[in-house]
C-alpha cells in the first residue's frame, strides 16, 4: 500500500507540474484570442475614434441679439463667472461666434485597411436674415497650444447655394479640397474645421466624410465636449454685418470696454478694432 501511495503521489505530482507548464501557454493563447477579438471589434466598428484637438481656439468674435447699450460696460470679465454675466458660460450659452465656427478634433484611425478621410458635409441646416441690431464682443484671447504635427485644415461657407469642403486658409476660404488624407490601423491626425457665413444666421450639424472597406462613413462632428465626451453637435454661426448698436472688446485687465461704432472696421468678413487705444471711456 505504501508503495502505491508513492506511485500516486508521483504521478499526482507528475500532473501538476505538466499543468503548471501549460499555464503560460494558456495565457499566452487567451490573450491571442483576447487581442483577436478586440481587433475585430474595432474592424467591424467605425474607423475613426474621435476626441477633441487643441488646434482649435474658438472664434474672435461673438454676436449677440441683444442690444446692450452700455449696461456692462467696465465689467470685469470673469473666466469661473458660471452663468453670471460676464462670464464664460454666459458667453456660450448667449452669444454666437461671428462669420465663422468650427472644431478641432483628434482621430484615431481603428480599421485594419486604409483609412481615408475627404471632407465635411453638412446637414440640418437652418438659415435666416441677420439681426438688426444687437451686440458685438471679443473674446479674450487663448495662448497657442504649443508645436507638433501640422492639422489638416478645411472649411464649409455654410449659407452658399451649394456648400462644399474647401481648403481653409485662416479666415478665408480658398479652392475646393481635393486631397484624401490616408490613415493607416493605428495612425493618429488632427482636424480643424472653420464654418464660415456671409449673410445668414444658420445653425447646423457636421460630419467628417470617411471611407472604409469600400463603404461611406458620415462621423459626426461635436459642437462642444465635456469630460472628453461630446455634449452637443450643432454648430450656429452669425454673419458680418454693420447693424450692431453695441460693440465690446477686452482691455488688458480683461474688462468689457464699449467702443464706438466708428472705432470698428470690417474687413474680410471680421470685424477689428482700430481705436486710438484709449478704451477706459466710462
Amino acid at each position: 500500500m505504501n508503495v502505491s501511495y508513492a506511485s500516486f503521489a508521483v504521478a499526482l505530482l507528475g500532473l501538476v507540474v505538466a499543468c503548471l507548464a501549460l499555464i503560460p501557454a494558456w495565457k499566452a493563447e487567451n490573450r491571442e484570442q483576447k487581442n483577436q477579438a478586440e481587433e475585430d471589434t474595432d474592424d467591424n466598428g467605425l474607423p475613426l475614434q474621435v476626441s477633441p484637438g487643441l488646434s482649435y481656439y474658438g472664434a474672435p468674435w461673438r454676436t449677440s441679439q441683444t442690444s446692450y447699450e452700455l449696461q456692462i460696460n467696465g465689467q470685469i470679465f470673469q473666466d469661473n463667472a458660471g452663468p453670471a454675466v460676464p462670464g464664460w458660460q454666459w458667453l456660450e450659452q448667449n452669444w454666437t461666434p461671428v462669420s465663422s465656427t468650427g472644431t478641432a478634433v483628434n482621430v484615431l484611425s481603428k480599421h485594419k485597411t486604409t483609412v481615408l478621410v475627404q471632407g465635411v458635409e453638412l446637414r440640418d441646416v437652418v438659415c435666416s436674415e441677420p439681426p438688426s441690431g444687437g451686440s458685438l464682443f471679443r473674446v479674450p484671447e487663448i495662448g497657442d497650444g504649443g508645436e507638433g504635427a501640422a492639422p489638416v485644415s478645411m472649411g464649409i461657407m455654410v449659407d452658399a447655394t451649394r456648400p462644399i469642403t474647401r481648403v481653409s486658409e485662416g479666415f478665408k476660404l480658398g479652392k475646393p479640397y481635393t486631397d484624401q488624407v490616408a490613415l493607416e490601423k493605428g495612425d493618429a491626425r488632427e482636424f480643424v474645421v472653420e464654418f464660415h457665413t456671409t449673410a445668414k444666421t444658420c445653425t447646423f450639424k457636421a460630419d467628417l466624410l470617411v471611407y472604409s472597406k469600400g463603404k461611406k462613413y458620415h462621423l459626426q462632428l461635436p459642437s462642444e465636449w465635456h469630460n472628453e465626451k461630446p455634449s452637443s453637435y450643432t454648430y450656429k454661426v452669425a454673419p458680418p454685418t454693420k447693424r450692431y448698436k453695441s460693440h465690446y472688446i477686452v482691455g488688458e485687465r480683461n474688462m468689457i470696454i464699449y467702443v464706438p461704432q466708428e472705432d470698428i472696421k470690417w474687413d474680410s468678413g471680421q470685424p477689428k478694432y482700430t481705436g486710438n487705444g484709449q478704451l477706459y471711456r466710462w
